[in-house]
């Protein structure tokens, strides 16, 4: 199954608290930990790790914080796992060259392989901006729905 990583949901919890706010209302890790009952440590790595990637900027002092820098929709998905996890993966044996120790016998090594492809694409194809989204007119889920039925197995 797929599963999102805590540091993930931190992540999502984090963008979408800054989503509404500007430079003007910069949130502390603290306070967004606060509002959110979510661990302030890993959450406040996390927020780290948005700034050195440019996703966040940080206002240091009393009344300092972070504030989104980049437009949500511009990033996908896909990307903002690889920011935050390091490592995206859907199916462990979908990777050619790493496979499993049951490879060599396995008859669904490529029907995998093309199941984690759709996937990935579909991660790279959703943004950030399009998950938090609260308006499910704006989900895509449509596009991997068709994509799920065209396999063929």
């Amino acid at each position: 199954m797929v599963k999102i990583s805590k540091k993930m949901e931190y992540a999502l919890m984090a963008l979408k608290c800054l989503s509404g706010k500007g430079p003007s209302a910069p949130q502390s890790a603290r306070q967004i930990c606060n509002d959110h009952q979510i661990p302030f440590d890993t959450t406040a790595k996390v927020l780290k790790i948005l700034h050195a990637h440019g996703i966040v900027k940080s206002i240091q002092g009393h009344k300092g914080g972070y504030f989104l820098d980049v437009d949500l929709s511009s990033i996908s998905f896909y990307h903002l796992a690889k920011i935050v996890d390091e490592k995206v993966e859907i199916i462990a044996c979908s990777e050619i060259g790493v496979g499993c120790h049951k490879e060599s016998n396995c008859t669904i090594v490529n029907p995998m392989r093309y199941l984690d492809q759709i996937f990935m694409n579909f991660l790279k194809s959703l943004t950030v901006l399009e998950v938090l989204s609260e308006d499910p007119g704006q989900r895509p889920v449509q596009s991997l729905i068709s994509q799920l039925n065209e396999i063929k197995v």
